[in-house]
């Protein structure tokens, strides 16, 4: 009999690993609440947003209510702590080196979107571990431990792969666009500088500009801009051929949109220089877009 009774008590372990699991869970819905009072949401789907932003400090809040809850019962810790970090840490670990082999504002948003889902594996892996029946804690440490661990791995992959398999990333250092000035040079706007070419290909290149009508964008909320494919002039050597690469100088104009006020007058929306880049033996497919401000001095990349 009481060996029957001991068995179906819970071990430390198992109880300190579901306090922080359920701190956590209980953090992620004041997290909910609290989006209402700091951000204002005008809908329930961007309190989501909000709350999952800030996952992290539901997650401390298990932690502090874990190693308290140890501390004040007077049960060892360093177990259920381990099982309880581990995993978000790996995670995070993993995620931190993604980003810094490529640092990425869209990466970076889908992982902090998509990771704090980690939390339903955390759940998993409390309900498997207490339906476990085996004596001692290492098999309930690793029922704890692989769902979290795993499950966040697997959402990991599904952010990242797609993200290092993208045109974005094969093509990251592929380009160098350099704006040195703009003028409103004879009715047109011309902007000077250069494209340095890093990676082999066949290439063609092209600078749109996006001009909203003002007065027609004041009486319509469905208004389009105007697109005007700017005119290349490419100096020196004349345009890229044949998978060259090097720095390229280049002069773009574009003849609508022309402010009378001079080039101070461009709107903040309308002052950046774009230069879209297609592979032409891909059926000229968009392969990446080059952005930089029309004041001298600008790069990207």
């Amino acid at each position: 009999m009481n060996e029957t009774h001991s068995s179906s008590v819970p071990s430390p372990f198992r109880k300190l690993f579901a306090t922080g699991v359920t701190g956590w869970l209980v953090g992620m819905i004041l997290l909910f609440g609290a989006a209402w009072v700091f951000s204002k949401p005008e809908t329930a789907s961007v309190a989501m947003l909000w709350m999952v932003s800030h996952w992290w400090i539901a997650f401390l809040l298990g932690l502090v209510v874990l190693v308290a809850r140890g501390l004040v019962s007077k049960l060892p810790v360093g177990k259920a702590l381990a099982a309880y970090v581990v995993p978000a840490a790996a995670v995070a670990g993993v995620a931190a080196l993604c980003l810094a082999i490529y640092p990425d504002a869209g990466l970076r948003s889908d992982l902090l979107t998509y990771l704090p889902v980690v939390v339903l594996f955390y759940l998993f892996g409390g309900l498997w571990m207490s339906g476990g029946r085996e004596a001692g804690d290492s098999p309930a440490f690793l029922r704890a431990v692989i769902p979290a661990l795993v499950g966040g791995l697997m959402i990991l992959g599904f952010v990242a792969v797609p993200a290092f398999a993208s045109d974005s990333f094969t093509y990251r250092n592929a380009f160098v666009l350099t704006v040195s000035g703009t003028q409103i040079k004879d009715g047109t706007i011309v902007s000077e500088g250069s494209l340095e070419i890093r990676k082999p290909g066949m290439y063609a290149f092209s600078a749109p500009r996006y001009v909203w009508d003002m007065a027609e964008a004041a009486t319509s909320d469905s208004s389009e801009p105007q697109v005007e494919n700017g005119e290349l002039q490419w100096g020196g050597s004349g345009a890229p051929k044949g998978g060259g690469t090097g720095v390229f100088p280049l002069k773009i104009v574009w003849r609508k949109g022309i402010p009378a006020g001079g080039i101070s007058q461009i709107p903040p929306y309308e002052d950046m220089v774009l230069v879209e880049v297609r592979k032409t033996d891909e059926n000229s497919k968009l392969v990446y877009c080059l952005s930089a401000p029309m004041n001298p001095g600008s790069e990207t990349k």
